[in-house]
């Protein structure tokens, strides 16, 4: 989230830890600086200020489990305190919303029972799943979030055209998330991309296994199951092959 703001950076850094010159300070001269706000990263020049960050994290101390309605404004006040600016006027460059589910196994033995969202296929990441392309207005993830919880994380891009049913062309910003009509549009929206994605009840565990083709054949078919691209990658490289 963004902070238009002309107080000035010297203001925020007496609340600030780890403060030094950003990046781009130090490769253009900028006056602007880097910090942590608790959890935050926090950005800030003479023009504005940027936090980027979990606000159930900030408020909990731990993101497992997403904070609700009333905590989200006891946090949002908190943080007006902190910093001594209006925060909840800052405009959302993206939204988060995710919690966690508890699971009787560990969380990598599921993904692979995950099938596409669409026209969209998985793209396997080192502790889950991601599906999302560039210029789209949600990304879904599901990940690894200690051995038996599976995060589920719907991450909505374009705020501003997502929330334009409601907000009619206004940037949303930091208090419109209390606003209940955009509260609950957004956990709609988290459920309904969930169900979104194909799911795989179970791996089969028994095949009639003769000779050498049945096992050829329960390999393909695991695979095909296991990694659903497979289809697509070998229609490519047939279609190719043609060229």
């Amino acid at each position: 989230m963004r902070l238009n703001t002309n107080v000035g950076y010297k203001h925020i850094v007496p609340f600030l830890t780890d403060t030094k010159q950003s990046d781009r300070s130090l490769k253009t001269g900028f006056p602007e600086i880097q910090g942590k706000l608790h959890n935050y990263a926090v950005t800030a020049n003479d023009a504005f200020v940027t936090l980027i960050g979990s606000i159930s994290e900030y408020w909990k101390f731990n993101n497992t489990i997403s904070i609700n309605y009333n905590e989200l404004k006891l946090a949002i006040d908190t943080l007006n305190d902190e910093l001594k600016l209006q925060i909840n006027k800052a405009h959302l460059l993206r939204v988060d919303v995710s919690n966690s589910l508890p699971v009787s196994v560990d969380p990598n033995v599921i993904f692979p029972l995950f099938g596409r969202k669409g026209k969209q296929y998985p793209k396997r990441l080192p502790d889950g799943i991601n599906y999302g392309n560039k210029g789209r207005s949600y990304w879904t993830s599901f990940y690894k979030k200690g051995s038996d919880m599976l995060r589920y994380e719907l991450k909505i891009m374009r705020p501003k055209s997502v929330l334009q049913p409601i907000l009619k062309g206004k940037k949303p910003t930091l208090e419109d998330l209390l606003n209940p009509n955009i509260y609950n549009l957004l956990l709609k929206r988290w459920q309904q991309h969930y169900y979104k994605v194909e799911k795989i009840k179970e791996l089969p565990q028994h095949f009639d296994i003769i000779g050498t083709k049945d096992v050829d054949r329960a390999r393909a078919e695991l695979i095909k199951i296991m990694y659903p691209e497979i289809d697509r990658i070998i229609d490519a490289a047939i279609e190719q092959r043609h060229c």
